[in-house]
């Protein structure tokens, strides 16, 4: 079996760092989402791959919003942008993901489940196949353009 080796990674800018069971999640000061680690279950948000990632990856799926927070689970991720939106992404057994299906989520997909639908959310916390959403009571209000 083989033995995981260290490698140093430079971070520079860094806003938050949240670690899983075999991945972690960087925030960057420009708010975009960075990956690296383990490939299965998606955990990763970088699509399909076969291989684990050794170098922090931009999450090109969030590359147009506005990341303010970063959560992981043991193997599920979390984003929540500066909208109040909250995307997720990884390992979907037991609903951990709460995106109201048990499937996996190669690519962060925005929720919009009853409890966040029209919602700003604050903060995302996981851990194990639970999630925790810190929500703000008001509605949001619609945007004309």
């Amino acid at each position: 079996m083989p033995l995981p080796v260290p490698k140093k990674t430079s971070l520079k800018g860094v806003l938050a760092i949240a670690g899983g069971q075999h991945h972690t999640l960087v925030l960057t000061s420009d708010n975009k989402c960075q990956s690296i680690g383990r490939w299965d279950y998606g955990r990763l948000g970088l699509g399909e791959l076969s291989e684990d990632v050794t170098e922090l990856t931009t999450v090109k799926a969030l590359l147009d919003k506005k990341v303010v927070q970063i959560s992981c689970g043991e193997t599920q991720s979390f984003a929540v942008t500066k909208d109040g939106e909250v995307y997720a992404w990884g390992m979907g057994s037991n609903q951990s993901l709460r995106t109201g299906k048990e499937n996996d989520e190669m690519i962060p997909v925005l929720l919009g489940s009853k409890e966040v639908k029209g919602k700003k959310v604050l903060k995302v916390t996981s851990w194990g196949q639970h999630s925790l959403f810190l929500v703000d009571g008001e509605k949001l209000k619609p945007v004309c353009t």
